[in-house]
């Protein structure tokens, strides 16, 4: 790679754009960036005490509440960590698991 360079990148897509036969070359910037944590329905976050967070079910079946750290989002999906993360204050939170049942509101 060079700075300046031209790449010619390939699109395929399983669905119907009208007109898409007409733009058939274009500008567009590329962001790479990794995130890993676990995926959430967006729906499903709730904001309780200015702390975003979602409700589990725990292991006596009550209805808790976790916060949660959020990485990105992207469209209806978000990622967040799991098992615990470092709040602003630099505190140990523990927050959502693999396993854990998450209710949507």
């Amino acid at each position: 790679y060079e700075q300046g360079a031209l790449t010619e990148v390939v699109l395929s897509s399983t669905s119907y754009y009208e007109d898409f036969d007409r733009i058939r070359i274009g500008k567009a910037t590329i962001i790479t960036e990794e995130i890993t944590g676990l995926l959430l329905e967006t729906s499903s976050i709730v904001t309780i005490d200015d702390k975003p967070g979602v409700y589990v079910i725990n292991k006596n079946n009550d209805k808790v509440f976790r916060p949660i750290n959020i990485l990105g989002t992207f469209g209806d999906t978000t990622v967040v960590s799991r098992n615990y993360f470092y709040d602003s204050d630099g505190d140990y939170t523990t927050t959502v698991k693999i396993y854990d049942t998450i209710l949507r509101e």
